[in-house]
């Protein structure tokens, strides 16, 4: 039998570049209380950072409104002190600052619910040491005054996004201040009626783009204009969004485009739009309703909210990536920030090669609870974890199950040889993870009329049982629903009345052996069909779905990804899919035992063919060296085949008998 490499195919499948996805930096420690919010960041390009905010003892006790600065890696700058205190009230929300504007010579105006001295104001100027600039003057501007948005202009004077009355007149929707805080009569909104201002943005020519709403009073109108630098309404602009409708999130792109979301009362649904400098639309975005955007250097922009395909009906995803096309970035990893009572994402800001900063009131990060409030993410370039890894040194072990004493037999990369007497003759072998230690669990899948997975934990030390499935069925492990600790979900896959049937148990109920599954029909599967399990989509989280004569028909648990139809392969092939390129996708392959040819269909290095077996091995594909990429492998009569991604060789290693069951093969034998 020939091992020699075959010439590589040289068709690329798909050219399409992927985001990498984001991981929390755990080298940034910005120190929150659960209750506290913060509510605006602006970077000072030396790494370090202003964070205005509240903090906040609980929901009924008054908060403190602060502005502080810190270092680079989240510490507390305490050279930096900005003096201002909050009111009395007892209302949560009553104290806080809102907003950070940059000004000219390094001070900044600052917005929210606070008192300087013993003045209650919606806002003040500062200098770059935090002290209080006397010169401007200080106002409280009313009730109605709720976004507390206030926004420099390029000639030094301030937009408010709040109606006043100056000099006994109605100023109505929003008004200007002089640098000194004094209000600016020069400027007035006529030609909108009633309504109020939901968002402001200044542009550099002098004009200003204006977000308002109208009560059900009100006259028709439209929620978007631009005004002259006098206030009144810029004819040339003709802002798409519909009468009586609104938007959020105004954002100016770098291009001189607008995003928003634009909904209507009533509705839910407020698709993403970017229109073009003129108010025109140029592009919406359906599968977008996020009111946070943050564009990027490379034309793509984060966005607050989205989902992945049309149909699916849960919560939006909190961070997105969106393409200049339109299209949402299908591979990046769902970040949960946790929202609890008051917990909600306010911005992000761009923390430079290809760092993020997410910040609002969230209690944590993705099931990790001591980052909260305000956290950095970084790229995820780690490699996936290596599968059948039973030390946890990142490397694929030789292990093999012997059905005629219940031994296995480990040959571990790092911890040398070890045996285990687990199981029985007739059981199936289902190592997988279930107790978050970063080491594969010994494990076996027995028939009954109430099928049991038996494992051993490595780290607790004792045994478990989880009650799922039925004589037959055949037993499937995957991260399915990624959420936080890496634990493994159970899933089994067989037959009832004739339909093939999916059976999911989440692996952070696996202390519960009792605890009922998710059951699953996928269309068009035949009980003849072979189950696959793997990340195909490369978000992080395991799809499930089956093989069914060289067409791959897959499914998201969660239903974040639409469900996938992919040819490669023809009947008879066993499918052997997982990560041959490293670049965190999994992907479509198959061994042909007909042939001894491996066809791998590489996200991102294209198709690969290597003859590398006969009809009667085994493949046993696994990361072997540590590099972060399946090799291809096959296990024949107690040897192992390995091709090494990392050196373009291949090891042949001893380990096993020819009736015993490899672990790496459990998936499809």
């Amino acid at each position: 039998m020939s091992f020699a490499r075959t010439a590589l195919f040289l068709v690329v499948l798909c050219s399409t570049v992927f985001a990498v996805d984001l991981k929390v930096d755990a080298t940034f420690n910005a120190a929150f209380s659960s209750n506290d919010r913060v509510m605006d960041v602006h970077l000072l390009g030396d790494g370090r950072m202003l964070v205005s905010g509240a903090y906040c003892v609980n929901s009924s006790s008054p908060c403190t409104p602060f502005v502080i600065r810190l270092n680079a890696n989240g510490t507390l700058d305490n050279s930096f002190s900005v003096p201002i205190t909050g009111s009395t009230s007892s209302s949560w929300n009553s104290n806080e600052v809102s907003s950070i504007r940059p000004l000219a010579g390094g001070k900044f105006l600052i917005t929210g619910d606070f008192k300087v001295g013993n003045d209650f104001t919606n806002y003040a100027r500062i200098n770059a040491d935090g002290s209080i600039d006397a010169t401007m003057q200080l106002a409280s501007l009313g009730s109605s005054f709720g976004n507390r948005i206030i926004e420099p202009t390029p000639e030094g004077k301030f937009i408010v996004c709040a109606g006043r009355t100056i000099n006994g007149e109605n100023y109505n929707t929003a008004h200007r201040m002089n640098s000194d805080g004094t209000p600016d009569a020069s400027f007035r909104v006529t030609f909108f009626v009633g309504g109020y201002c939901s968002d402001v943005q200044p542009l550099q020519d002098g004009k200003i783009l204006l977000a308002a709403s109208t009560w059900s009073w009100d006259p028709d109108q439209k929620p978007l204009h631009r005004l002259n630098s006098d206030g009144s309404k810029d004819m040339s602009f003709n802002g798409q969004p519909a009468e009586r409708s609104y938007v959020e999130g105004l954002t100016l792109l770098p291009d001189g485009k607008i995003m928003v979301s634009n909904g209507t009362s009533g509705n839910n649904y407020k698709p993403a739009k970017r229109l073009l400098a003129n108010g025109a639309l140029d592009l919406e975005i359906p599968l977008c309703s996020g009111s946070i955007f943050l564009p990027m250097p490379d034309g793509s922009t984060y966005v607050g909210g989205c989902k992945r395909w049309q149909y699916y009906f849960g919560n939006p995803i909190q961070l997105s990536k969106v393409y200049a096309d339109g299209s949402v970035d299908q591979k990046l990893d769902n970040i949960v920030f946790e929202n609890h009572t008051n917990g909600t994402t306010s911005g992000f800001r761009d923390a430079g090669n290809g760092k993020l900063y997410v910040y609002g009131a969230f209690q944590g990060v993705s099931g990790n609870y001591t980052k909260r409030k305000l956290v950095r993410l970084e790229p995820n370039t780690t490699p996936k974890r290596a599968k059948y890894d039973f030390d946890g040194d990142g490397r694929s072990d030789l292990v093999v199950y012997r059905p005629s004493n219940g031994y296995w037999y480990l040959n571990q990369s790092s911890e040398g040889i070890r045996y285990f007497y687990w199981g029985f003759p007739t059981d199936k072998v289902a190592a997988g993870h279930f107790d978050n230690d970063g080491k594969t669990d010994i494990a076996v899948y027995r028939d009954g009329t109430n099928s049991t997975w038996h494992a051993w934990s490595s780290q607790l030390n004792d045994w478990r049982y989880i009650n799922i499935g039925t004589a037959g069925d055949k037993p499937m492990t995957g991260d399915f629903d990624d959420l936080g600790p890496y634990i493994e979900d159970q899933a089994v896959r067989g037959v009832r009345n004739g339909v093939a049937k999916w059976f999911i148990r989440e692996g952070m109920y696996v202390g519960n052996p009792t605890s009922q599954p998710y059951e699953y029909t996928l269309a068009g599967e035949l009980p003849s069909d072979k189950p696959v399990v793997s990340d195909f989509s490369g978000d992080s989280r395991d799809e499930f779905g089956y093989f069914q004569n060289g067409y791959w028909y897959t499914y998201d648990y969660r239903g974040y990804a639409p469900p996938q139809t992919f040819q490669w392969g023809i009947a008879g092939d066993i499918p052997v899919p997982g990560d041959y390129d490293g670049d965190r996708q999994d992907d479509y392959a198959i061994f042909r035992p007909s042939t001894g040819v491996w066809w791998i269909a590489r996200s991102s290095l294209g198709t690969l063919a290597v003859q590398f077996g006969n009809s009667t091995d085994i493949p046993v594909p696994a990361d072997y060296d540590g590099d972060g990429k399946q090799d291809i492998a096959i296990y024949r009569n107690g040897e192992w085949w390995q091709y090494l991604s990392s050196t373009g060789n291949f090891r042949v290693e001893n380990w096993g008998t020819a009736t015993d069951k490899p672990v790496q093969a459990q998936t499809h034998q």
